[in-house]
Parts: C-alpha cells; structure tokens; sequence
C-alpha cells in the first residue's frame, strides 16, 4: 500500500533545513495543506477503482451456498501536475540590502505561500478543461446528488451537509467572508483553537472549517463538505513531495536561484465524500 502522510508528517521526518522551512510555511499558510493526506505514487500517474453500485449481499439458510453478490466499479485515472517556482535574488540586493541567507529566505517564503494559495484555489477549482496544466478540483468533481440548494438556515443547511457526506467530514471548506457570516448568526455553535502549527482553526460541530481567501473561493454563502482518507476518501497524490533545491548563482544571469516544486494531483476514491451547499442566489435590486 502506498505511503500516505500529510505535509506535518514529513516535516517531522526531513532533515533537510531548507526544505523542512518550505514544509512549515506551506502548512501554516493553508489549513488545507496542514491536513490533507498525500499517498505518494510511483510514475507519473496513479490508476484507482470507483465502487458505483454496492454488492448485493444477500442472507442464506443453513447448508444453503453463498452467492456473490454483484458490485459495479468504474475506473479512473489522475496524472500528476507540475506545480512549481522559482525565488531569485539579484547580486545587487546583495551587496546593497545585507545579508544573502535573509533575502533569499524571504524570496522563498513569499514565493512558497503563493504556491500555498495556488494549490488551495486548484484543489476547489482546478479544471483541465480550461487549463491542462493543473489537476481537476472538487467542484469539477461534484456529483448532482451531493449539492445542497441553500437556505436562510445556515446552520441547518451545514447540518443537511454533513449528513451528504459517507462516514463524517474531515473539515468544512468556504471563504473568510462566510466564515464571519456564519459566526455572526451563529456564534454559539462555533468554537476556536490552534493547530498544530499556532494557526486559530475554527469548528462547527467538532468538525474544522477551512476558510479561505475570497480570491480563492469567490462565492460568498458556497460551503464544501470533505472527507479525507487515502484509499477511501479524497486524497492528494504525490511522487517525491515538495522539492527544494538551491541552484546558486546561475551563469546566464546574476542572480542566485532556488527551486521549488510539487509534482501533485488528487483522487476521490469515493463521490459521497464531497458535497456542496450552493450559495443563495442574489435577490436583483429593483
């Protein structure tokens, strides 16, 4: 079986200083990536069994055989993406602003939380259709059965949510702005804590909400409900991890360089481990 952990996983296990800085910057800035399992995969893709349709498991009298009961399966496919930046420093900052090691660590976490923001918008929104480039996201994923037309209730609805879901969510995704909606009508039922990397993580029920940039998730009012798990739930996909590799200065032009990239992707093991409440649609102003 693969080997699944999620990104506090391997940080506990790297040695490596610069690349354990990466690690630890791309868990705190999205609470998805500090949570989200990955099994790493051999090759460049990774082919899985869907159940559609449950066996027909049947009772049998004594001394009577046991016939098999009859599951459907469809087959799927999820090729692994290329994300990926580079953090440069010209020579000239060097020698004007001080010291090398600070300027490039800066350069290497703003580029590494950008990374951060785009595997988070990816993982909602992610569509190969429109760009071949990046893994298909959980919207592309929905089946009909599992939205939720929303109500005035939103409490009520994140309930209906949860009972979509096969088993019981991992987390609850939606944008800040909905998170502050949600807490102003209903702030008994929220509660607060820190992660294992300081950063407050909101709860509904026990169960955590993700919130995110309004950048990444427009729709103020849409919630997703997610179960995590490899092998049974959703699940990212990588070969190799994050890989962070300082090349120094580079001979065509003076700057030092570092490398980062995540050859990653995303399997749903199963369709009713994802469910959505759509937003309220807008009243037109008369």
């Amino acid at each position: 079986m693969a080997l699944t952990m999620t990104l506090a996983d391997s940080l506990k296990l790297t040695t490596d200083t610069l690349q354990a800085g990466v690690i630890e910057t791309l868990a705190t800035e999205s609470k998805l990536l500090s949570v989200l399992p990955f099994m790493s995969i051999q090759g460049s893709g990774y082919t899985y069994n869907v159940e559609t349709k449950l066996s027909d498991t049947k009772f049998r009298a004594v001394g009577e055989g046991i016939v098999a009961g009859l599951a459907e399966y469809t087959t799927r496919t999820e090729a692994l993406k290329i994300m990926g930046d580079e953090a440069i420093i010209d020579t000239f900052q060097i020698a004007v602003y001080g010291n090398v090691n600070d300027l490039m660590a800066l350069e290497v976490a703003l580029k590494t939380k950008a990374m951060a923001h785009k595997f988070e918008k990816t993982f909602l929104l992610g569509d190969e259709d429109i760009n071949a480039k990046e893994f298909n996201g959980i919207e592309k994923r929905l089946i009909d059965t599992q939205k939720l037309t929303a109500t005035a209730d939103t409490f009520s609805d994140v309930r209906k949510l949860r009972n979509k879901i096969q088993g019981a969510p991992s987390a609850y995704i939606m944008n800040k702005d909905t998170l502050v909606d949600f807490e102003a009508q209903y702030k008994e039922y929220l509660t607060w804590e820190r992660n294992e990397f300081g950063v407050p993580v909101a709860s509904i029920g026990g169960i955590p909400v993700i919130d995110v940039e309004p950048e990444i998730l427009p729709t103020t009012g849409d919630i997703y409900a997610v179960r995590f798990g490899a092998m049974e739930a959703v699940c990212g996909l990588t070969n190799g991890g994050v890989k962070v590799k300082a090349l120094g200065e580079v001979d065509d032009a003076p700057q030092l360089k570092t490398r980062i990239e995540f050859f990653c992707g995303l399997a749903v093991f199963n369709d009713n481990t994802i469910a959505k409440r759509l937003a309220p649609a807008e009243t037109p102003e008369p």
